[in-house]
C-alpha cells in the first residue's frame, strides 16, 4: 500500500490523520506500506505525528530513502522479504522523492530524502542476496519518474507506482530491462497483478478494477467496513463543528479588553444555510467572500455554503462572548464558540 493515506478529508484533518488507522488496520490490512508526500503533512508544531502515525500501522512500513534529519539514520527498513505461495518475494520501499521542494514545512528539522533511483537497485539488490526469488517496488514517485527509474533497475520485476494518479489500464514494461510498471491512479481503483515463475521465467497478468459507484467490478460494501466507517464518522454528524470542535469542547478565543476584533466566519457545513450572531453585541461586516463592503453595522447575519463574513467587534464589554451559529433548516442543533477576553483589572472572566 503506498501513501497519501492520512489526508484529504475533514475527519482526517481534525483528527491528524488518526482516523484512517483502525479502517486500514482492520479491513485494509496491507502487509507494507510506503509513506506519501501529503502523509508528512500532519505533522503537529511538536516532532512525532508522522512517526506516531506510522507505528500505529500493523503493516511494516518500507522507505529506502527516509533518513532523520539530525542523524541521518534511516528511519524504516529498505525492504523486506515475504513468503508468498512457494515463492520469496522481495518489497522495496522508496517513499517521495519532492517533499523538500513541495513543502518545506513538512520536514524541516525532522526529515532527509534521498532521491537517486539507484537506490531501488541498490536496494532490489540486497533482497536478491537476502534470498528472494522476485522483487517488486512500491513507490510514491509519480509515474513518468518510476518509468525512467525502471530503466537503470534490473533487478526490479515490477514497480507499483503512485503519486500522480495515473489509470495504468494496460502495463508499461520498459525493454531496457524488461522491468513492469503500473499505477492504479485514484483511492476508488484497485490494480490486481498476478505474477507466476515458470522454468525460470516471470509472467504476469494485470487487470486495474475502477470501482466506481454502480461500476462493473464494484461490490457491495462490506457491512463490517460500513460499519466502522460509520463509526469513525459519527462524531463529526453529532452537531456543528466551530473550529473543528464540538459544542462540548467549545473553541476559546480570547482578546483584551478595548481591542477591536476581527473574526472571520466560514460556512463549510455543506448545504446548511446558518444564521450567525453574537449575544449581547453588534458587529460591523467588513468583507464579504474576501471582498470588501460598504461597513454595515448587524447583530446577526445568515450565510449559505461555501460563504465567508469579516466582522469586526469592538470589547467594550467585560464578560464572555458567545458566537452563536444557527442552522436555519432546522436539521441540527446550534453550535457555540466562547470569546473570552480579560478585564483591565487584570482578572479573566
Amino acid at each position: 500500500m503506498s501513501g497519501d493515506t492520512f489526508h484529504g478529508s475533514a475527519v482526517t484533518t481534525y483528527t491528524d490523520g488518526r482516523a484512517m488507522l483502525k479502517p486500514i488496520n482492520k479491513h485494509v490490512a496491507p502487509d507494507v506500506y510506503v509513506p506519501g508526500n501529503w502523509d508528512y503533512s500532519n505533522e503537529a508544531a511538536e516532532d512525532g505525528n508522522f512517526v506516531e502515525l506510522m507505528n500505529d500501522l500493523d503493516a511494516m512500513v518500507l522507505a529506502n530513502n527516509l533518513y532523520d534529519w539530525e542523524t541521518d539514520e534511516r528511519l524504516y527498513d529498505a525492504y523486506r522479504i515475504l513468503e508468498v505461495g512457494s515463492l520469496s518475494v522481495g518489497v522495496v520501499g522508496m517513499t517521495n522523492v519532492y517533499v523538500d521542494r513541495m513543502a518545506p514545512s513538512f520536514y524541516e528539522g525532522k526529515y532527509r530524502f534521498s532521491k537517486h533511483p539507484a537506490l531501488l537497485e541498490e536496494s532490489a539488490q540486497a533482497a536478491r542476496e537476502d534470498g528472494a526469488d522476485v522483487v517488486v517496488a512500491v513507490t510514491e514517485i509519480g509515474l513518468p519518474w518510476m518509468v525512467q527509474a525502471a530503466k537503470d533497475c534490473a533487478s526490479v520485476d515490477v514497480m507499483f507506482s503512485a503519486h500522480t494518479h495515473e489509470y495504468t489500464y494496460d502495463p508499461i514494461v520498459v525493454k531496457e530491462t524488461e522491468t513492469v510498471v503500473v499505477e492504479s491512479g485514484m483511492g476508488e481503483a484497485l490494480g490486481r497483478v498476478d505474477l507466476r515463475v515458470q522454468d525460470g521465467e516471470l509472467q504476469f497478468r494485470h487487470h486495474l478494477y475502477c470501482l466506481t459507484e454502480n461500476g462493473e467490478h464494484t461490490p457491495e460494501p462490506d457491512a463490517d467496513a460500513a460499519e466502522t466507517v460509520e463509526s469513525v464518522r459519527a462524531p463529526f454528524f453529532e452537531g456543528l463543528l466551530i473550529n473543528g470542535r464540538l459544542p462540548e469542547d467549545l473553541p476559546r478565543f480570547e482578546v483584551a479588553e478595548g481591542e477591536r476584533v476581527r473574526l472571520r466566519f466560514v460556512n463549510a457545513g455543506s448545504a446548511t444555510v446558518f444564521g450567525v450572531r453574537i449575544a449581547g453585541d453588534e458587529m460591523t461586516v467588513t468583507h464579504a467572500d474576501g471582498r470588501p463592503v460598504e461597513p454595515v453595522d448587524v447583530d446577526s447575519f445568515v450565510f449559505e455554503a461555501g460563504e465567508r463574513y469579516d466582522a469586526v467587534i469592538e470589547a467594550t464589554n467585560p464578560g464572555t462572548w458567545a458566537v452563536q451559529a444557527d442552522a436555519l433548516d432546522g436539521n441540527e442543533p446550534p453550535a457555540t464558540a466562547i470569546v473570552e477576553y480579560e478585564s483591565t483589572s487584570g482578572g479573566s472572566p
